[in-house]
Parts: structure tokens; C-alpha cells; sequence
């Protein structure tokens, strides 16, 4: 027997999908949502009014309400309310099925059938794995990279397996086909407002960062609308082909075609230059930093941010290596005072 067991905030498109794409291999569908965020605000219960709605798909779900935790001053901060809520809800579906195969992830991350049927054949009374994904950002087309490569907080894992945390990862990864995390996929500016106040990632619950035009904005430009250009990759997303996307982003594609969009075609530069602006404005809140990312003043000012960001980096490192020096003279001086004194 094969059991999903994912944790949803109002993602009532996704659960469609996921539930419709697996359902020719999972035999029970749990969904387990809280009347709390992690970040400890109050929410509706958005899917058990709607548990009608999708078992009309045809299959066998299950919404389980998380309870809120009777002493909420216990946990430090949103990440150990998360984890709270994610573990005793897999605790109470390992309990009810020790001997089934469950996927556990959050709804966005959905494995592929090649990932579930490797698991459900070879896993252990022991056994848990990581399901390896293709990361994509807002639409099904759009990558996110380098991050696509190693994207592995999803589990599958039998009943009898169950431990705490298993989400930290660690584990040996499924073969066969990687599956996909539908990040923000289909998201309007409301759910992500809803998402940033709701999720572990508090340093992203601010409010200009889901005004109108900020999302437009980074269609625009291809680009993370977080605003990272100091990570690898620049913030920057990739336009994927049709023959380059796996069978789960294919699946989601035909159900919802609203969700795939063509990748802007834009100078690469200038779409550099646009993630900085977005960083500059997710750190000011300046709508100025909304602006063209072709105009002069644009580009006077991210040579600006590159020079001082070079600048500062080598006075760093060079400050840094003559106190090292200082230090190994300093320590050999010593060695050689006490053997003098030997």
C-alpha cells in the first residue's frame, strides 16, 4: 500500500493536481493543515471544507486537522513550530499504516512514478529515501538554478521508519526520475502574501514584497522575485523547453496550462541588473528600484553595488590575511622565546 501524507496551508490547485497525477499509485491521500501557522498566526481550515471537491477526483483523501500545540511558548521560533506540526501529523499516518510506503513532503513537492514504484518495491521495514526534484519557480517552464540539482527535503519512507525531523535529509536518493517542486506555481500576488506570513521563512514576511507589480516585475525579467543576485546563479531562472521538462511538470502542464508561461527574452545583463534592483528594492521597499533595468541610471547604480561589494571583499581578504601573518609570527616568536628559555 502506497500513502501520501502532505502538510497544506491553501493550496487547493496544487492538491488537484498531486492528488490526480498519483492516483494511479497511491491508495490513500492525507492532508494535514492546522487552525495555526508556523509563524503562530490564526488561519481557516481551508481544506477540510473542501474534502468533497477532491475526493470528486476519484480518490480516497483525508484531511487530518493538526492540532495547535497547548503550550505554543515552547517553541523559539516558526522552524520548530514546523516541525511540531509536520512530525506529529507523519507520527499519527505511520501509526495508522506501519506496513504502507508514505510519501511525505510539503503539497508543492510532488514525486514522479518512477520514484514511488522504486520505493514501494525495494524499501526495508527501515527504509526511508529522499526524492530528488527539479526545482521550478512560478511557472512549470521557469528552473531555478543551481538549486535544481539538489533539492531533497521530501522523503518516502515505510510506516515502521518513523522518526523525528526526517526532513533534514541525509538520506540515499531514489533513482529513476527526479520529481518536481512547484514553487509558487500558479500563485497570485494574495498567496504569496499568504505564504510569506505563513511559512518558516520570517525574513520574508514583509509587505512590499507582494504589492502590485512586484511579481509583474520579475516576469518580466526572469528572475527570482525574492530578489538574490548574491547567491549563485545570480537569482536568475531559466526558460525550459518542452523536451527538457520530466513527466510530472508535462502532467501539470496539461491540467493547468495557465501555469506554463514562455520565458522572456531579455540581455542577460540586464537581467542581472534587474535581480539587483529587486534585492535593493525586498531590502528599501523603494518602488524606484521598480523601474527599467535598461535605463542608465540603472546600470550606474548596480556598478556602484558591484564595485563597493569587490572593493569591500578585498580589503576583507587582505585584512584578514595580514592578521594571519601577524598571528603565525606572533606564535613562532613564542615557540622560539620558550626554547631559548629551555
Amino acid at each position: 500500500m502506497i500513502v501520501d501524507a502532505v502538510v497544506a496551508n491553501d493550496e487547493i490547485d496544487l492538491a488537484k493536481f498531486r492528488i490526480s497525477y498519483l492516483s494511479t499509485s497511491v491508495s490513500k491521500f492525507y492532508i494535514g493543515e492546522s487552525e495555526q501557522t508556523f509563524q503562530g498566526r490564526a488561519k481557516p481550515l481551508n481544506f477540510g471544507s473542501r474534502v468533497t471537491e477532491l475526493r470528486a477526483l476519484g480518490a480516497d483523501v483525508e484531511v487530518i486537522e493538526i492540532p495547535v500545540s497547548p503550550d505554543d511558548s515552547l517553541f523559539a521560533d516558526a522552524w520548530e513550530r514546523g516541525r511540531y506540526q509536520r512530525y506529529w501529523f507523519l507520527q499519527l499516518v505511520a501509526s495508522r499504516h506501519p506496513d504502507a510506503t508514505i510519501i511525505f513532503s510539503d503539497i508543492d513537492e510532488v514525486p514522479s512514478h518512477q520514484q514511488v514504484t522504486w520505493a514501494s518495491e525495494n524499501l526495508g521495514p527501515d527504509g526511508i529515501a529522499s526524492l530528488p526534484m527539479v526545482f521550478v519557480f512560478r511557472y512549470l517552464n521557469w528552473l531555478l538554478e543551481p538549486h535544481t540539482q539538489d533539492y531533497r527535503p521530501a522523503v518516502i519512507l515505510k510506516g515502521t521508519a518513523f522518526r523525528p525531523n526526517i526532513r533534514d535529509g541525509g538520506f540515499p536518493a531514489t533513482p529513476g526520475e527526479k520529481g518536481a517542486h512547484l514553487s509558487y506555481v500558479g500563485f497570485r500576488a494574495e498567496q504569496v502574501r499568504e505564504k510569506f506570513s505563513s511559512f518558516e521563512h520570517t525574513e520574508l514576511d514583509l509587505e512590499h514584497l507582494y504589492r502590485d507589480g512586484v511579481l509583474e516585475f520579475a516576469d518580466e525579467w526572469g528572475i527570482d522575485h525574492i530578489g538574490r543576485p548574491g547567491q549563485p546563479g545570480f537569482g536568475l531562472l531559466r526558460g525550459a523547453l518542452p523536451q527538457q521538462m520530466n513527466s510530472v511538470l508535462l502532467a501539470a502542464w496539461e491540467m493547468f496550462p495557465s501555469w506554463h508561461r514562455d520565458f522572456p527574452r531579455k540581455p542577460l545583463i540586464r537581467r542581472i541588473v534587474a535581480s539587483s534592483s529587486l534585492s535593493s528594492y525586498r531590502s528599501s521597499g523603494d518602488v524606484k528600484y521598480l523601474g527599467d533595468p535598461s535605463l542608465s541610471s540603472f546600470s550606474v547604480r548596480f556598478l556602484r553595488h558591484l564595485v563597493n561589494v569587490v572593493t569591500h571583499t578585498i580589503i576583507r581578504l587582505t585584512r584578514t590575511g595580514q592578521l594571519v601573518k601577524r598571528l603565525q609570527r606572533l606564535f613562532q616568536k613564542m615557540a622560539d622565546l620558550r626554547l631559548r628559555t629551555h
